[in-house]
């Protein structure tokens, strides 16, 4: 540190140092992507090297002063400044990212969403599609103002038809979609133009990746409803990354049952929203219980990607093989090998191995990159 200067006070001084922030570089030369961002890194130094110190830490031959950082994946960059909260970036960049990642202001940036709807009190379509607002505004914070084009004809003058969906960030239109769209399409449309929609949640009952809700309506003085309990708690913990499981005991919630006009318990719904899909009632076993969620939901597939090159997907193919003998009928598992030529198909921006995905077959729902052993792994695919 150099010495900028002294400040004096009655009680004595003290000494103004000039500060360095660090920037830290982990890699590997078995690692494909650090390979790749060496020459990166190397501009990045000769650019910056007078207001950063650069520190480059070999994974493979300076392993305890590697092991003083909380990483899980090459490349990982840190960067540790006394002014600003710690920044960690894992995986490939190139010059230009790594630039702005020196640049990146950690203030939080205030987003100002609202969703506008036009409509028409004498159209069908609009009147289908007022309950999936409603229950998109019971799911997530965002306002939703609906406009009546009868009412107020000025504001539905440049559109072509209703209903009209707009989306805001203050005055900023950002983007508008014509024609019905049911929950799901109306959650993955907001998803596109909105950062980080899953922090708008305020509800419980439809979380990240639009899981339909499985209710089962019990009596606790039912023995068949006291039967049925572990099959449920067993199931429960399978199906989670497809339903969201709630119980409702009608002695102390009538209304909520009587709403629902349950007949008889145990009884079992599948719900989108306010539409049933499907239900099933009374006692059921195992073998019934997993055919009736199966035959309502498309299994997903986990892809992990990795490459014979590099140590940590070593370790990541070790963790998923027990996670796979227990799960297997749960989730769709891949071994992806990426060793020589990019095979997963979603993604073709990968930056780090292992990279792993939860999918459908042409949308990722989520992914990570990294290794993580078999609990952290539950938990991320199943409750995170």
């Amino acid at each position: 540190m150099d010495i900028t200067g002294f400040n004096l006070s009655s009680g004595g001084f003290s000494i103004n140092y000039k500060h360095h922030p660090h920037i830290t570089l982990l890699y590997s030369d078995n690692c494909p992507f650090c390979r790749k961002i060496k020459p990166e890194w190397n501009k990045l130094e000769e650019n910056y090297k007078s207001k950063y110190i650069f520190d480059l830490i070999d994974c493979d031959y300076e392993q305890e002063r590697a092991m003083k950082y909380d990483y899980r994946a090459l490349p990982t960059i840190f960067i540790d400044d006394i002014k600003n909260p710690p920044i960690k970036k894992e995986g490939y960049m190139d010059y230009t990212e790594l630039e702005a990642l020196l640049k990146k202001d950690t203030t939080p940036v205030e987003n100002d969403y609202k969703i506008t709807v036009l409509l028409s009190k004498t159209c069908p379509y609009c009147i289908k599609f007022i309950p999936v607002l409603e229950d998109f505004k019971k799911t997530y914070s965002i306002p939703i103002e609906e406009v009546y084009c009868n009412n107020e004809p000025d504001k539905c003058s440049k559109i072509r038809g209703v209903p009209t969906t707009k989306i805001y960030n203050g005055d900023n239109e950002l983007d508008s979609k014509g024609g019905f769209m049911n929950l799901d399409n109306l959650i993955s449309y907001v998803n596109l133009h909105i950062e980080d929609l899953d922090k708008y949640i305020i509800s419980s009952k439809l979380l990240k990746n639009n899981k339909k809700d499985l209710n089962i309506y019990i009596n606790p003085k039912c023995p068949y409803c006291v039967k049925f309990e572990p099959i449920w708690n067993k199931f429960k913990e399978r199906y989670s990354l497809y339903y969201n499981f709630n119980a409702i005991d009608c002695t102390k919630n009538n209304e909520a049952c009587s709403n629902a006009k349950i007949q008889g318990v145990p009884a079992v719904r599948i719900m989108n929203g306010s539409t049933i899909i499907d239900q099933h009632v009374g006692y059921s076993n195992e073998n019934v219980f997993e055919k009736f969620l199966k035959k309502n939901i498309t299994i997903l597939t986990l892809s992990v990607v990795v490459t014979q090159f590099c140590d940590f997907s070593k370790k990541m193919l070790k963790n998923i093989s027990s996670f796979k003998k227990k799960y297997k009928n749960i989730i769709d598992i891949k071994i992806v090998d990426n060793t020589y030529t990019n095979e997963f198909k979603l993604d073709n921006k990968i930056i780090s191995y292992p990279s792993t995905y939860i999918h459908s077959e042409d949308k990722i729902i989520k992914s990570m990159i990294g290794v993580i052993d078999e609990n952290e792994l539950k938990e991320w695919i199943f409750y995170e």
